[in-house]
């Protein structure tokens, strides 16, 4: 598996549109790409902090040969709305004991 974090400084008022569209846009590759997922946190500092879960390195860095206008939308608006992106890290699986199935916790409740 690859593992990639990335950290996002999102603009005061724009969390749940850049939020919406980073859901969008996951969904969509593990649809297409076979993603494996993501989680989203938030740090200490309150960025944004994204780990995507991927079969290989080479299913990350595939793109799409003609990708909907409503994901080339979502990818503008992620864009738009952040200060500040970066790619923290790129991670080969060594050894995962992540435990799966765990609720979802993206609703208060």
């Amino acid at each position: 598996m690859f593992t990639v974090i990335h950290n996002f400084d999102v603009r005061p008022g724009r969390e749940q549109e850049f939020l919406d569209a980073w859901a969008l846009l996951t969904r969509e590759f593990i649809r297409s790409r076979g993603c494996l997922g993501s989680r989203m946190h938030r740090d200490k500092h309150g960025r944004l902090v994204a780990i995507a879960i991927w079969p290989d390195r080479a299913a990350w860095e595939a793109k799409a040969t003609d990708p909907a206008p409503e994901l080339v939308a979502a990818r503008q608006t992620m864009m738009k709305a952040c200060e500040l992106f970066r790619t923290e890290a790129e991670l080969e699986t060594v050894m995962d004991l992540w435990v799966n199935g765990l609720p979802d916790r993206s609703s208060p409740g």
